[in-house]
């Protein structure tokens, strides 16, 4: 298990989304984003890592398993596994979605030997509020042992003049600084949306 320095934050983390659920189903609002197309714009970017066809792919903080719906309607054929720590959020992804493998587990918890294609998380930090950046290099290192090709994942940005109160914003070219210390091959997006980006890390170079 993780550091317990990060358990009060998951902890608030499961309350937030399951209180959200109840309220709200299967709905974007669940997982929080401010509308359906930036879900899908942040998925969008996401899957442009590489052709996802045929590969496996590990889908830490899943939620409802939104971004499993998201390949099927663009006809992606991977080998789909979703991990979320929220107990509620993966019973109703695995009802939908039977068949599918689902995690209720935390990445730092799972198999050592489990491996994936690509990894990918999209809004996995916007409640941590203690030691953030200490969880967002945790998670990303953790991500990048359990890939064998690459990671993308996603976060608020410093950058923007829009922040929210109780929202944890990243500094891109921080955030940038410490994926090159996992791999030379690393690209940053800051180029779909005004508060966001995302980071690609690549096993090897992509050509």
């Amino acid at each position: 298990m993780h550091s317990n320095i990060f358990e009060a934050d998951d902890l608030k983390n499961q309350k937030i989304y399951a209180k959200l659920f109840a309220e709200n189903g299967r709905s974007f609002k669940t997982l929080n984003w401010g509308s359906v197309e930036s879900q899908l714009l942040r998925f969008k970017v996401l899957s442009e890592i590489a052709n996802l066809n045929n590969q496996s792919i590990l889908d830490v903080g899943c939620g409802l398993a939104d971004y499993y719906q998201y390949l099927i309607d663009h006809q992606i054929s991977a080998d789909y596994c979703g991990l979320d720590i929220t107990h509620p959020l993966i019973d109703e992804a695995r009802e939908k979605f039977k068949g599918v493998k689902f995690l209720n587990s935390s990445l730092t918890d799972i198999d050592d030997e489990l491996m994936f294609d690509y990894v990918f998380a999209s809004g996995i930090y916007t409640y941590r509020t203690k030691n953030e950046n200490e969880f967002l290099q945790l998670m990303t290192q953790n991500m990048f042992n359990h890939c064998r090709k690459g990671v993308a994942f996603n976060s608020l940005s410093t950058w923007t003049s829009a922040k929210d109160d109780g929202e944890f914003y990243a500094d891109p070219l921080e955030t940038l600084k410490f994926c090159k210390t996992l791999s030379p091959w690393v690209v940053m997006r800051h180029d779909y949306h005004a508060r966001d980006f995302t980071i690609y890390i690549y096993k090897e170079r992509n050509l």
